[in-house]
């Protein structure tokens, strides 16, 4: 079958690499990618950007392509068919676009990167890291800024994690509270993953 043409990605607010005679310039240093726009310089966290190709990617794991491998790892998790729990579903396909081995041997996420050589490598490096999930049961130990910090009983490390929703993702929590969930990491922090 014919690969799609890559599409160019570009962040959020920039439609065009030509437009305002645009033009992208990566730092591979410091978890962020930094742009040239009319003169001046700004820089898109990771973290930020994170949001748009995880989108991008958990479409790719819905597509087609992965459509006969999909339906069997859902049967798996859900005998007769159906998903009665929004919460498992979500993980289910964030193991699939993450961790799971398909039958050529790679994961979705690097057949994601394979298909789009257009991306800086920063955000390459930072998709293939994201097979470094790390799950657990997490207690909520503090706040620091737009991160939360948790406590991850099964390694018994903590964890300074930010969300590609920003801080309110993080308003409902409180110290003291349990977590089970999924990070990935972005940068120098940790991404909530699901």
């Amino acid at each position: 079958t014919m690969r799609p043409k890559p599409r160019r990605l570009l962040p959020r607010g920039l439609r065009s690499a030509s437009a305002n005679a645009a033009y992208a310039v990566f730092d591979t240093h410091g978890g962020s990618v930094g742009h040239i726009l009319s003169g001046w310089r700004y820089r898109v966290d990771l973290v930020d950007r994170a949001g748009t190709l995880k989108g991008m990617l958990v479409d790719f794991a819905l597509s087609d392509r992965f459509d006969r491998e999909l339906t069997a790892v859902i049967a798996r998790q859900f005998p007769g068919g159906l998903v009665t729990d929004e919460a498992m579903f979500t993980t289910t396909l964030d193991h699939f676009a993450l961790q799971h081995r398909l039958p050529s041997g790679t994961t979705v996420v690097q057949d994601f990167v394979a298909d789009h050589p257009e991306l800086p490598s920063a955000e390459r490096d930072m998709l293939l890291g994201w097979q470094d999930v790390v799950e657990g049961l997490f207690e909520v130990t503090g706040k620091d800024g737009a991160a939360v910090l948790l406590f991850n009983f099964l390694d018994e490390l903590t964890y300074s994690t930010r969300s590609n929703l920003g801080r309110r993702a993080f308003k409902p929590l409180r110290k003291g509270m349990l977590l089970i969930g999924r990070l990935v990491p972005a940068g120098g922090d940790w991404l909530v993953s699901g």
